[in-house]
């Protein structure tokens, strides 16, 4: 079929209901590149297949049904850059499946039924960068399992079923900038494991099973900047005034049972500028709370909504200056008033629609010069005096959604 396009580089066969590729079957020309063999119906690689494409930097075997990769399959396309075997039935990666791939960048084998990772099974791969294994059956973390990924950096186990993290798992991977842990059924994680993620910057363990959380074993995450733990079994967070986490950004801890929140949560985060505790059953804001974020002087974004809050100390704000939203959406606040967002003089925006709110204090916005943005939908009011925006130069918009508002003052 291609006897005659020697020079061929790139070759697309996807979605051709090919069963078998071979020097009979299917002769490939030798300086192909890129092969593209996705939506067929292959169901192994044996070691004969791509003998002689010694060229190649790009292949592409997902969707097919692929169940068996012959050890040494790989090994005479030394080149090879990218490799997507996503979308197939493996079950397993055999020690020596993947030989030869030294040049190996990205390594995709997502949605398989991967159960096991024979440990030394990715030790060829040096230079590889990303390994995603997305939506596979592995359920645990083994010592040692990522050997010889001394240049990884991005790790995806998202929606596996993994029960459990050894410690040491990530002791050959120190390279390691982002791991993807969300969706598994993770309920303890050792402080060991931590020690070894020394260039992390982003670590999401979105639902799971986690209960405690304890920050200064997050101290060794020099370079943290994302950290999220949103929709676990989370009641306790663990801080110490000793302990310091210079870099961490951002914290998404929404969805947990943090209902009752220590006076000394979260304190050592001087760059933390984003906060989400959305849907986390904090019924009263304690002014306490929220001083321990006093030395995060970047906080700009604070959620807050759904959190069956009906009442705010006074001042619970008035060490947070640099906040620019503050999200108390469906909440269960029945009055507001000015006291208890003082301090926030550099808020733009303030939600606090799907509240009960059926008065709001004159005064609560005066001192908001640059506001931009206030919702107030589906609240209680009846009325509102549009006098409370006269000092904000900057108001563009007022949602009053859902309400029977009947205004006293024009803001014209």
């Amino acid at each position: 079929m291609f006897r005659s396009l020697a020079n061929l580089e790139i070759i697309s066969l996807r979605s051709n209901f090919i069963e078998e590729i071979a020097s009979t079957a299917l002769p490939l020309p030798s300086n192909l590149t890129e092969l593209d063999l996705r939506y067929n119906e292959l169901y192994e690689i044996d070691d004969e297949i791509f003998r002689q494409q010694s060229r190649l930097k790009t292949l592409l075997l997902g969707n097919n049904y692929i169940s068996y990769i012959a050890e040494m399959a790989f090994t005479d396309i030394t080149y090879l850059e990218e490799l997507d075997v996503s979308s197939n039935e493996l079950e397993s990666i055999p020690p020596e499946a993947l030989g030869g791939l030294r040049n190996l960048n990205i390594l995709d084998l997502s949605d398989n039924k991967i159960e096991v990772i024979t440990i030394g099974a990715l030790r060829t791969l040096e230079k590889l960068e990303e390994l995603d294994l997305t939506r596979n059956s592995l359920s645990e973390l083994e010592f040692a399992m990522f050997s010889g990924l001394n240049n990884l950096k991005v790790l995806n186990l998202h929606k596996n079923v993994i029960e459990l993290i050894h410690p040491g798992t990530f002791r050959a991977v120190q390279s390691l900038e982002k791991v993807n842990l969300g969706f598994n059924y993770i309920r303890n994680i050792s402080s060991d494991v931590y020690q070894d993620l020394i260039n992390i910057r982003e670590l999401d363990f979105e639902l799971n099973q986690i209960e405690e959380i304890n920050f200064p074993d997050l101290e060794r995450l020099k370079k943290l900047q994302n950290l999220t733990i949103s929709y676990n079994s989370l009641t306790k967070v663990n801080t110490s005034s000793a302990s310091v986490i210079d870099k961490l950004e951002r914290i998404d801890l929404q969805g947990n049972f943090l209902s009752n929140l220590q006076q000394n949560f979260l304190v050592g985060l001087p760059s933390l500028a984003e906060l989400s505790l959305n849907h986390s059953n904090v019924e009263l804001l304690r002014r306490g709370v929220l001083r321990s974020l006093g030395n995060s002087h970047n906080l700009t974004t604070l959620e807050l909504a759904n959190c069956g809050i009906d009442s705010i100390e006074p001042n619970s704000f008035d060490h947070l200056t640099k906040l620019l939203i503050l999200r108390l959406n469906g909440n269960n606040l029945e009055t507001v008033t000015a006291v208890m967002f003082r301090g926030l003089n550099s808020l733009e925006v303030i939600n606090l629609s799907d509240n009960l709110i059926s008065f709001i204090d004159v005064t609560t916005f005066q001192t908001m010069s640059n506001l931009r943005e206030v919702l107030l939908n589906n609240n209680r009011l009846i009325e509102l005096d549009f006098r409370m925006f006269e000092f904000n130069m900057f108001i563009q918009n007022v949602h009053l959604l859902g309400t029977s508002i009947c205004p006293r003052y024009s803001l014209d």
